[in-house]
């Protein structure tokens, strides 16, 4: 009887739809972006990035913090209403699948965590922004090491009739190291 449960639950999971997928446009921007810095401080043309499987939860009181400021509001803001923003954003979120680009300056290999000495990229699921109501986007979080001291990005995109288009790649104010 277990056998038989276990076989039912095993072929009810394989036959699963996949989740959504993150477009490899998002990566591609950042892969821009990260490629002219390095050529721009000496570095090569050509760029190795470790990225995860899936999306995973960056949304923290420092990134709300940032997106807030870059709608243009600099107030000192209500705990309980930050608290309560961030909560319904996380309760939301669903895990994308990243599936990297073929091809271009950056090589891509998926890696489930950081390695020393490797920029290793974490993206969020997208979702609204919400001090622009207008913006939809991703956090990226750019690392070497997986290291405190990353670079941030708030990456926002629109879906076209030609598919996901990259609207801005903006450099987020955010310490965490």
């Amino acid at each position: 009887m277990k056998i038989i449960c276990f076989s039912v639950m095993f072929a009810a999971c394989a036959a699963a739809p996949p989740g959504p997928v993150l477009s490899p446009v998002i990566l591609n921007a950042v892969c821009s972006q990260t490629v002219a810095e390095v050529h721009a401080a000496g570095g090569t043309d050509s760029v190795r990035i470790l990225v995860p499987y899936q999306t995973g939860q960056l949304v923290d009181p420092a990134a709300l913090t940032a997106l807030r400021e870059r709608a243009g509001d600099h107030s000192l803001v209500d705990m309980a209403s930050e608290s309560a923003v961030l909560k319904k954003l996380t309760s939301k979120d669903v895990p994308y699948t990243i599936e990297p680009p073929n091809g271009g300056p950056c090589q891509w290999v998926q890696q489930r965590l950081p390695v020393d000495h490797e920029f290793f990229l974490e993206v969020s699921s997208p979702f609204q922004n919400p001090y622009d109501s207008a913006e939809i986007g991703v956090l990226a979080r750019c690392s070497l090491g997986g290291q405190m001291g990353a670079t941030w990005f708030w990456i926002t995109f629109s879906d076209t009739s030609n598919g996901v288009m990259v609207q801005s790649i903006v450099d987020l104010d955010i310490s965490d190291g």
